[in-house]
Parts: C-alpha cells; sequence; structure tokens
C-alpha cells in the first residue's frame, strides 16, 4: 500500500473541480496527481502551476510559498521543478490550503479561483 502524501506531517488530500474534471477525467488525473506528488515531495508550496511554454512541452512551476522545511514561509513563484514532452493542454493550478490537520490540494482551471 502507498503511503499518503505529507507536508508538515499533516495528510494531504486530493480533490478536483468541476472544470478541471470536465477536460481531465480518470487516467490524465491521475497522472496529475503522481506528477503533483512527486513536485511537492521536494517542493512542498501552496500552489503549482501546469503550463506550456511551447505547444508541445508543459512543465509545473511553483508558484506559492512553502509550507515546511527550512525555507517555510519563503515565496517562490519561478522555479521550475517538472518539465516533459507532452500534448498541448490549457493551464492549471494545484492549489493547496492548511485546513488544521490535513492540507486539502484542489486541481482547478484558472477560471474558476
Amino acid at each position: 500500500m502507498k503511503k499518503p502524501l505529507l507536508i508538515d506531517g499533516k495528510p494531504v488530500n486530493f480533490y478536483v473541480s468541476h472544470g478541471f474534471n470536465y477536460l481531465f477525467c480518470g487516467t490524465e488525473a491521475a497522472l496529475y496527481k503522481r506528477i503533483a506528488c512527486e513536485v511537492l515531495t521536494r517542493h512542498p508550496v501552496d500552489m503549482l502551476v501546469f503550463e506550456q511554454p511551447r505547444k508541445d512541452r508543459q512543465r509545473v512551476r511553483l508558484a506559492g510559498y512553502f509550507l515546511d522545511g527550512p525555507k517555510r514561509g519563503e515565496l517562490d513563484e519561478e522555479t521550475i521543478a517538472w518539465s516533459a514532452d507532452s500534448l498541448e493542454t490549457p493551464t492549471f493550478w494545484l492549489k493547496i490550503d492548511d485546513e488544521g490537520e490535513s492540507f486539502t490540494a484542489t486541481f482547478l482551471m484558472p477560471e474558476e479561483y
């Protein structure tokens, strides 16, 4: 059984917005969750931006404050934490909110914020 993602010792629960679910469901959503977990393990920030700097390349850019570790409280809006060849996809976000005992991570489209 795979261990849940923890940030600052608290579990991260993943959700998707209606708009995200409309565009990416099933396998694609699972892939983006896996990528997010990989990035958040190294860079525990409160927001990730999945974007395409070119038509055939997708990347994940940090766009928030560190929630854990030695950089806690520092803002990073520039670090590219992951990239790969990709089909063309719209920009979307992963927004993470502290709920006290856990974190809520929601995939959403920018227009839904």
